[in-house]
């Protein structure tokens, strides 16, 4: 697809799917309980998501790529009793498998069913200090019991494949040596992300504002598409609360959303800066490009040589020309 001057694959690299949009954490970081009852929450029926996937199997066999499927936007993935029979699904139609979850229900048993039916993909757990009393403030959950999962989980699956993932929200000085020592011991990667706002639902961070934008810094509607339970396809994984739907895949294809005019037009409102409310849900988020900032320059008059080993190193391919 070709917007002004913006272009992209005619075809998302990864699904970020909410089989569900429940969780049983109260993250300090995350407007879930904000958002709890005031949107639409269910759980996925069977067929939709076998409609979802088998549709991104057309795709993934038309445009030759490895398709990636990341369990969930919003919600803890296994508060579904049944995951290992979704994940199978998915790993029979040769689609990588990643999971956001914070570990708490993540038990031996869990664990051990998901070996067995052969899942070898990544786990990015969320973990938001090392020390009880910071854990628990931070995520609402019991420290000892997710403890006890992980120290499972390293016992029977690949470290490579598992990372924690630490947002520094009111840590104590050297929480942070703590939690990254803790980690190295066990051979597990870390990475301290920034405490975002998720444009704006978070009253505990100053809200980002931006009068004129000219993209995304990290790219992500320009390879990944966001599905909620009901099929609803979101413009992005920062849109918790919904604001802009694209689309519905109970009623059209992957590649009919994707190369949609809704799409189109908010893809080139983003990247054009071409008729963007003032409140637009970008104009609040922390990793949107403002047009007048240092990197949008670097990013759009870099030689082309130098910005393509840049895109080299991504997962996904994507260009802005222009």
């Amino acid at each position: 697809m070709q917007v002004g001057k913006v272009e992209r694959l005619p075809y998302p690299t990864g699904l970020l799917l909410d089989i569900h949009n429940y969780c049983n954490a109260k993250c300090v970081i995350c407007p879930y309980t904000k958002l709890q009852g005031k949107i639409p929450q269910g759980f996925m029926t069977w067929n939709l998501y076998t409609k979802i996937l088998d549709d991104y199997c057309e795709l993934m066999k038309k445009y030759s790529f490895k398709g990636k499927l990341v369990y969930c936007q919003m919600a803890e993935p296994f508060l579904l009793k049944d995951i290992s029979k979704w994940v199978k699904y998915a790993i029979d139609r040769g689609i990588e498998i990643y999971f956001n979850t914070n570990a708490s229900l993540l038990t031996p048993s869990v664990v051990d069913s998901l070996i067995e039916i052969g899942f070898n993909g990544l786990f990015n757990i969320s973990f938001f200090g090392i020390t009880k009393e910071i854990y628990e403030c931070n995520m609402g959950l019991n420290y000892e019991n997710t403890m006890k999962n992980l120290e499972y989980l390293l016992q029977k699956y690949p470290n490579e494949n598992i990372f924690i993932n630490a947002v520094p929200y009111n840590w104590p000085k050297g929480e942070k040596e703590k939690l990254l020592r803790h980690w190295k011991e066990r051979n597990v990667s870390v990475n301290i992300s920034v405490f975002l706002s998720r444009s704006g639902l978070l009253r505990n961070l100053r809200k980002s504002t931006k009068k004129r934008i000219a993209g995304c810094l990290t790219e992500r509607v320009l390879y990944e598409m966001v599905i909620s339970f009901n099929g609803d396809v979101l413009l992005c994984c920062h849109d918790m609360a919904r604001e802009v739907i694209l689309g519905n895949l109970n009623e059209s294809t992957i590649y009919e959303v994707w190369n949609g005019p809704r799409f189109e037009k908010y893809l080139k409102s983003l990247y054009l800066n071409d008729d963007l409310p003032t409140n637009f849900i970008c104009k609040r988020c922390e990793e949107s490009l403002s047009y007048w900032s240092l990197r949008r320059v670097v990013k759009n008059f870099l030689p082309d040589k130098i910005l393509n080993k840049i895109r080299k190193r991504r997962d996904y391919k994507w260009i802005v020309t222009k």
